[in-house]
């Protein structure tokens, strides 16, 4: 896929500012893409830039609380980094697909719940297994290491700029933080680097 083209551009502009669920949430900037002019205003400005040369924003950190009353962190980034961090997922995750494991479902294209739920069935009913265990990794995009992502991607084109992602930091309580390690839960690219490290 080349990461440079127009029409590629355009697909991830569309995933981003219309299918995605936190497309009216903005990031640091507080830039939305919400109407039709300013998608188009958007794209002509973003044909002109180069993907390998640009910096990301730190993201914006907010908290949502979960089931137990605790609170998850999620990392927000700005609308050009979501549409550069899309081209990217869609070049970069059809390449780390063919290495993964057939009985891996989680964060898949394509893969859910009801596939791993039927697999389980089916390896039970044909007497593969007997016990079935539930298991959680704990903080597991607060603690992805960088340098074992960027050492599996190695060969990726734009392995640049994926860098400069994992290391723009995020703005908390409008402070600034830097990120050695993890990657923000929520983020487009955070899942398929999860799939990577396990």
């Amino acid at each position: 896929m080349y990461i440079n083209s127009n029409a590629v551009l355009l697909l991830a502009i569309k995933k981003v500012t219309q299918l995605n669920s936190g497309r009216f949430t903005s990031g640091i900037d507080g830039f939305k893409a919400i109407s039709t002019e300013e998608r188009a205003k958007l794209f002509d400005t973003m044909k002109k830039m180069n993907i390998k040369l640009h910096k990301p924003k730190p993201v914006n950190r907010r908290y949502i609380k979960k089931k137990n009353g605790k609170f998850r962190s999620l990392g927000i980034p700005v609308i050009i980094d979501r549409i550069y961090q899309e081209i990217i997922r869609m070049a970069l995750e059809p390449q780390a697909e063919v290495n993964f494991e057939s009985i891996s479902y989680g964060f898949r294209p394509r893969r859910g719940c009801h596939d791993a739920l039927s697999r389980i069935m089916m390896d039970i009913r044909s007497g593969r297994w007997n016990w079935v265990f539930e298991g959680d990794f704990k903080s597991c995009f607060d603690t992805l290491s960088h340098d074992f992502i960027l050492n599996e991607i190695k060969t990726f084109p734009a392995i640049d700029l994926v860098d400069k992602f994992l290391k723009a930091g995020y703005i908390d309580n409008n402070i600034f933080h830097n990120t050695k390690e993890g990657t923000p839960q929520g983020g487009i690219l955070s899942p398929l680097y999860g799939n990577i490290l396990h």
